[in-house]
């Protein structure tokens, strides 16, 4: 039995529902790790946090999970451990550092976690540097599903080079500039999903965010389209009210929710049931009148139950 596994049935012992605080000691490092628990769920969503204000935010740092997935996922928020304020070193993209793989820990403590949690459907969630760490720990996860907003998808793309810079020398100091990161899979995901993936991205992008825009998402897009499975990137972009780099919350729960619910991981299933929550939120039918010529649309079974895990808990 692995160290995980040991670890998790020691701190999860007897527990079916809430939030439950991991700690998992790696030969003297520490992983961070929130659980929140919900009975009966068959799906398990990973969070991934970006950069972290040293100011307003306490290590380790965990994502709030979505209040409108608690009844269809358990939450995992990972805190990365490269993050730290001694060094200096706001955002790590979970990308790990010399002498400690971070990416194949929090790998090794989600495939734990999910086999005790015998859950069926594993998605992974980030924005910015938290999805670039969702690509690449989906990308480990043959079969998985992962959203991501607004991404970097290489770090020496970034726009922000002394946050580069300093992530490099604390974590990585036999490299000798930003560049090498492009010769590393840890380091570019526009490279490593062009040479082939087995999950499937939906990657939800703002207009108005023109530099995560032209620099990440076209780079990545147009490297993967000869890929074998292209087919299994879902593109929603489209301006989202808001400039910049700023984060779109309504659109990640609806793809979240889809990917949690649909009856199965097909992408035509995915669509209409996210298709079925947006229109259920704006309050329209989704489903035609059952009888020719009757005034009033009829909701499917599956509508009533996507719109059930939706609705405020009371």
């Amino acid at each position: 039995m692995n160290t995980f596994s040991d670890q998790i049935k020691s701190q999860l012992a007897g527990a079916t529902s809430g939030i439950h605080d991991l700690s998992f000691d790696i030969g003297g490092r520490t992983l961070h790790a929130r659980l929140s628990l919900s009975a009966n769920a068959k799906s398990l969503v990973t969070l991934f946090h970006g950069a972290v204000d040293f100011k307003s935010r306490e290590i380790p740092v965990f994502i709030d999970g979505f209040v409108g997935l608690r009844r269809s996922a358990h939450q995992l928020s990972v805190s990365d451990p490269g993050v730290d304020p001694e060094r200096n070193t706001n955002m790590a993209w979970y990308a790990g550092e010399d002498g400690f793989d971070s990416p194949g820990h929090i790998h090794d403590m989600i495939m734990a976690i999910s086999a005790h949690l015998d859950v069926t459907r594993r998605v992974y969630f980030g924005t910015s540097a938290g999805g670039f760490a969702a690509l690449a720990l989906s990308h480990r996860d043959l079969g998985s599903f992962v959203v991501v907003g607004n991404p970097q998808t290489s770090i020496s793309r970034y726009r922000l080079d002394h946050a580069i810079r300093r992530y490099r020398e604390a974590a990585w100091p036999k490299m000798a500039d930003n560049k090498d990161f492009e010769e590393t899979t840890f380091g570019n995901m526009t490279r490593l999903y062009a040479d082939g993936f087995e999950n499937t991205i939906v990657y939800v992008q703002n207009i108005g965010d023109r530099h995560h825009f032209e620099n990440h998402m076209m780079p990545f897009v147009g490297a993967i389209q000869n890929a074998e499975n292209r087919d299994r990137l879902i593109l929603n972009t489209e301006f989202l009210g808001g400039f910049g780099h700023v984060p779109t919350p309504r659109e990640y729960l609806t793809w979240l929710t889809a990917l949690c619910t649909a009856p199965s991981d097909s992408l035509e299933d995915i669509l209409m049931t996210r298709h079925t929550i947006k229109q259920m939120a704006d309050g329209a039918p989704t489903r035609p009148a059952a009888k020719q010529g009757a005034s009033k649309a009829t909701f499917s079974d599956q509508d009533i139950s996507i719109a059930k895990l939706l609705a405020p808990k009371k």
